[in-house]
């Protein structure tokens, strides 16, 4: 538990991005499958994470089938979940359910944005083996396709928590304060069946016939970030893209164009120069620009500078100086 809060322990390529509490930058970037966040008898885990616009401003696609909470305590950030949008403001606190595709950045017109953001298991809630309750809470909410995020607003969250303070509960965590995991569950299930009966999950919503609007696009980009992943340190067309799921190019375009509002080739760029500036930040050695740009799949240095500073609002050895400072 110390290692997962207060540093950041190194991760496989199978494992998530994670965020320095310190630091305020992108530590990993690998997309979500693996890793169990919390350990088995605690699987919860707590992350702050300090956006602003010179450091780090977007998190990219990915999934998980832990839930989520996010708590703006500062600013405002855009929170993309499959093809729908959620702006969160100070105060506000965001929903995710299991397995929905979500990405960040920085809100139109703001510099920065604070968030604490929990990750945890639906089972730490009510235990599968315990499965009428299970099914009567826990199932409705992550079964629900229709149900990707949810917004509470302020008073939401000081009705559905008994004024319990997320500030105070991820203290809690941080300093282990006895009893800090039944508190946690407490503030947790408070939240998850506010958010069962506003969106009326186990009554009339699911009866009404409302669906996710592109499930399938979903998939499939997933899919196809799974093998921008796999192979992003080579050379990839968008023929290569579409083939891996199984599509037309002017379809696969089309597909990942509505469910994460950018092109496959958008992503795969912007995703090579997230590596990038992970390399920059872990690297012990200095690397020549045109050993950066050949790691993460670039033929051109220009190119790459170009896009670097477009992604990063500097220069790779600005990046780097950042770093170090």
């Amino acid at each position: 538990m110390e290692e997962n809060r207060n540093s950041i322990s190194k991760l496989t390529s199978n494992d998530t991005y994670f965020l320095d509490f310190n630091q305020r930058y992108l530590i990993d970037q690998e997309i979500y499958r693996i890793r169990k966040h919390g350990h088995n008898d605690y699987p919860v885990d707590f992350y702050r994470l300090d956006a602003n616009d010179s450091l780090l401003d977007i998190i990219p696609w990915h999934w998980h089938k832990e839930s989520e909470l996010v708590f703006v305590i500062s600013g405002c950030g855009e929170f993309r979940i499959s093809e729908e949008s959620f702006f969160i403001h100070k105060g506000q606190a965001l929903f995710i359910n299991s397995q929905a595709m979500h990405s960040f950045s920085i809100a139109p017109d703001n510099k920065c944005c604070s968030f604490i953001d929990i990750v945890f298991h639906p089972g730490y809630l009510i235990p599968q083996s315990q499965s009428s309750l299970f099914t009567k809470y826990i199932s409705p909410i992550i079964n629900a396709t229709n149900l990707r995020g949810y917004i509470l607003s302020e008073e939401e969250l000081k009705n559905a928590t008994s004024n319990l303070q997320i500030s105070d509960i991820f203290e809690m965590n941080i300093n282990e304060t006895a009893g800090y995991e039944l508190l946690t569950r407490e503030f947790i299930i408070r939240i998850w069946l506010h958010v069962l009966e506003k969106t009326k999950i186990n009554q009339q919503y699911l009866s009404n016939g409302k669906k996710a609007k592109f499930p399938l696009d979903e998939q499939r980009a997933k899919e196809a970030i799974q093998y921008i992943e796999n192979h992003y340190m080579e050379t990839i067309t968008l023929d290569d893209i579409a083939e891996s799921i199984h599509l037309s190019k002017s379809e696969c375009c089309r597909c990942i164009k509505r469910c994460m509002n950018m092109t496959p080739f958008e992503y795969l760029l912007q995703f090579r120069i997230q590596k990038a500036a992970q390399i920059l930040s872990n690297s012990k050695r200095s690397l020549s620009i045109a050993e950066l740009a050949s790691a993460v799949g670039f033929n051109s240095c220009s190119y790459f500078n170009k896009l670097f500073r477009k992604y990063m609002g500097c220069t790779p050895s600005q990046y780097k100086k950042r770093m170090r400072d």
